[in-house]
């Protein structure tokens, strides 16, 4: 049993990598708040140890990995970056990187959390001059451990469902500039204000994408996330222990094998107007 999963891990990964079109020099936008409001939603509060892990994911991409060149680091609590713009200059890497941050001028529900990560988006995506036409997400304090077996490729949208395609895995994910600002933003935009989360609402605006035309595909392997829950405060390494992970890895390559909206013969695989 074991031995056939092991085959099914490797053969389902061949299957992406032959049939995706891998991409490169992809932009990746890291958002971060590193003074915040301490409420019972958030239990890492403290600026100093937000900075520390801030600090430590930023270190990471620059100095772990080659995917991605160029990287936005964007910041809404207006704190000055340039902390961690001189600690990037001590790093020896090749990367391209800008620093953003500002203060968000919406009310405190909009400031932090969902609204204010969606914000972070749409303000790298509006001012920064690195991000190009696609590119790719994941909160302050992660890293992607796998980030350099991970498939990346020409689709409009890069994102992993969960619970019935209501939910999305949100700690990585990519998406191209044009569906982020006529399907994603909008649509999120006004699912949040009606009381959804940020997972859901962007599982909404990609489904609304799909309809549309754009293509959606999978993230595998599935991404290892490395680094600390604010909400929970709990490492992600310690919630999926390396056992459970290489079986929802196995498990992702087989049930999303098929699962990619178009292929090179034009069938769509996913679409959600038959669910």
């Amino acid at each position: 049993m074991f031995i056939a999963a092991i085959a099914l891990y490797i053969i389902g990964g061949r299957y992406f990598v032959n049939k995706r079109k891998i991409m490169s020099n992809q932009s990746l936008i890291i958002s971060s708040t590193v003074n915040i409001k301490k409420n019972k939603n958030k239990k890492i509060s403290d600026p100093k140890l937000r900075l520390k892990q801030y600090k430590s994911s930023l270190k990471k991409w620059l100095s772990n990995q080659d995917v991605f060149q160029k990287i936005v680091w964007v910041e809404n609590s207006d704190f000055d970056l340039s902390y961690l713009s001189d600690y990037s200059k001590k790093i020896s890497h090749k990367k391209k990187i800008e620093f953003i941050s500002y203060f968000s001028k919406e009310n405190e529900k909009q400031s932090y959390g969902g609204f204010g990560e969606l914000e972070q988006i749409n303000k790298a995506v509006e001012l920064s001059d690195l991000v190009g036409d696609f590119f790719y997400i994941t909160g302050g304090r992660n890293f992607v451990k796998n980030i350099k077996k991970i498939h990346l490729n020409t689709y409009d949208i890069q994102c992993n469902f969960n619970r019935n395609l209501v939910y999305t895995n949100s700690e990585f994910w990519g998406v191209s500039k044009e569906i982020f600002r006529t399907h994603l933003y909008p649509i999120m935009i006004e699912e949040m204000n009606k009381g959804a989360h940020f997972e859901q609402g962007l599982a909404m605006g990609i489904h609304s994408a799909i309809i549309d035309g754009a293509k959606w595909s999978p993230i595998l392997p599935t991404p290892i996330n490395d680094g600390y829950s604010a909400a929970k405060g709990t490492r992600y390494m310690q919630r999926w222990p390396f056992l459970v992970r290489f079986i929802k890895d196995i498990s992702d390559q087989i049930h999303y094998k098929n699962c990619i909206t178009s292929n090179k013969d034009g069938n769509h695989y996913y679409d959600v107007t038959k669910i």
